[in-house]
């Protein structure tokens, strides 16, 4: 078997949208908008977990997207998606996570 040196990211996209009146949501045809043309347009294959984070002492519900890639430029890639992100719902900050792993695609 050829495991490959590879590094996991994580992005941690909050839904709660700040305003001056209250608290918006990105819908989920917003989410599934954001998918398929910001991270589709700079990766192929990803993995969307949702869930329940909390940021300032306020649970949130949350997207996390997983990206496993294998070269430097793509981690300018997901600064690009976390920013873009970040912009386009008024987000306060958008976590990356990321830390290295051997992976095995068995096709």
């Amino acid at each position: 078997m050829n495991y490959r040196m590879s590094t996991t990211y994580q992005l941690f996209l909050g839904r709660t949208i700040p305003n001056e009146s209250g608290n918006g949501y990105v819908s989920n045809s917003e989410m599934e908008s954001f998918l398929t043309d910001t991270v589709g347009r700079y990766f192929n294959s990803w993995t969307l977990t949702e869930g329940i984070s909390c940021w300032k002492g306020v649970l949130e519900d949350v997207v996390v997207v997983t990206i496993i890639a294998s070269n430097y430029e793509h981690a300018l890639d997901i600064r690009s998606v976390a920013k873009i992100y970040k912009d386009r719902f008024n987000q306060d900050a958008v976590l990356i996570n990321s830390f290295r792993s051997d992976s095995l695609l068995i096709e």
